[in-house]
């Protein structure tokens, strides 16, 4: 028995060190530069926008951004299509050993996000979601197993959403919402909570009205 326990009591403080190392290691390699750099080269190859953020944090526990703000297309000169005062991610490492993907909780504060209608069916964002041109194949493609994703806790504050139509004359804005989400998945219903201040502007109706939602959602 006092060999069992020896044993374990190595294994756990190995597992630590073990633990410990890989932190340091991750904090060592992952400066604020190299990630700004990296983001920055993901934005403009990806999104072909330019992105900025005042610090950025990667470690064990997750990832946290503080002042992140991206550009509309292509650059901050056309003006500024998201940004977020706070945003934090923290993933389930143990889970992904199951080939899962869980997110144990995603916070955002001070959310902003503008949506403009350009033309017909097309908005600021139909950029980023264009589609590829699809590639040869040289044999049938076999379908490929997706990992189930679900997400634990989902808190947003303060946060504002707005829409402008291409003609200029209708501007609907979400103002202080508050929302909440837990136990998020693609197999069933989830429960969501949320307030906010919703405020039109058009030829029909022009004023503020104060809402809440509460029910569940698939």
């Amino acid at each position: 028995m006092r060999k069992f326990i020896k044993i374990f009591a190595w294994g756990t403080a190995g597992l630590a060190l073990a633990l410990a190392a890989g932190a340091l290691g991750v904090k060592l390699y992952f400066t604020q530069a190299r990630l700004k750099t990296l983001t920055r080269d993901y934005a403009a190859k990806n999104l072909g926008r330019e992105v900025t953020f005042d610090t950025i944090t990667l470690s064990l526990s997750g990832l946290s951004i503080a002042n992140l703000r991206v550009s509309e297309y292509p650059d901050f000169k056309r003006g500024e299509f998201f940004s977020a005062a706070a945003f934090s991610v923290r993933p389930s490492f143990r889970a992904m050993l199951r080939m899962e993907i869980k997110i144990n909780s995603i916070s955002a504060a001070g959310l902003n996000m503008r949506v403009a209608e350009l033309k017909k069916d097309t908005y600021n964002f139909s950029d980023i979601l264009a589609p590829a041109a699809p590639a040869r194949e040289a044999r049938p493609a076999q379908k490929e197993e997706v990992a189930p994703l679900s997400i634990s806790s989902l808190k947003v504050k303060n946060s504002r959403f707005s829409y402008t139509n291409a003609a200029g004359d209708m501007a609907v804005t979400l103002k202080d919402i508050n929302l909440t989400a837990s136990a998020i998945s693609p197999a069933g219903l989830f429960p969501v909570e949320a307030a906010f201040t919703l405020a039109v502007a058009s030829p029909w109706f022009k004023g503020e009205i104060p809402a809440a939602v509460k029910g569940k959602l698939s």
